[in-house]
């Protein structure tokens, strides 16, 4: 993926990354576009649920630590909608442990924080059940503050000290190895 510039960028790779990692039967959609009604297989929904600032990262990317939960949900017609809405949730719990999805480790940090808890529920025939999953982890948007790191070209000794540090007869060139 190329730069993070928002937080919908950070949603799409996590979406990416679950469509990619989870099995094929299961749905990844916004917890937005969640429909009791549409609860029949197994889903997974994203929800941002806060966002604070962060520090910059090192190279000054603009810091936002992001709380998000995904939630493991089952439709009630499944014979064990509740076991099988934990095991979704544990199966989550491994995608999210030491994910950056697929974004440069200068754009994201690793997850923290991670637990699983009875999330959405619903009873009845029509209903569902659902375990969330929460973790934080923070992003850096934009592109890079810093400019390419310089070519180094000449490297200079000196054993102790030198007297005066502007004095270049105080140093002694190492020649470059090839």
């Amino acid at each position: 993926m190329a730069t993070l510039n928002q937080p919908s960028d950070f949603y799409d790779a996590i979406a990416q990354e679950l469509e990619h990692r989870l099995a094929t039967d299961v749905a990844v959609k916004s917890y937005g576009d969640f429909s009791p009604a549409e609860a029949i297989d197994a889903t997974v929904l994203i929800e941002f649920g806060q966002i604070a600032p962060a520090p910059r990262n090192h190279d000054g990317r603009t810091g936002h630590q992001c709380e998000i939960t995904l939630h493991a949900v089952m439709g009630r017609q499944r014979q064990r909608a509740e076991l099988d809405a934990i095991n979704l949730a544990a199966a989550l719990q491994q995608v999210v442990n030491e994910n950056l999805w697929q974004l440069p480790y200068r754009q994201a940090d690793l997850p923290r924080d991670i637990q699983a808890d009875p999330s959405l529920f619903k009873a009845g025939a029509e209903g569902y059940e659902a375990w969330g999953v929460r973790f934080r982890q923070c992003i850096y948007l934009g592109p890079s503050l810093l400019e390419d790191d310089p070519v180094v070209r000449d490297v200079w000794l000196a054993v102790t000290p030198p007297a005066d540090v502007d004095d270049p007869d105080q140093y002694d060139e190492i020649p470059p190895s090839d």
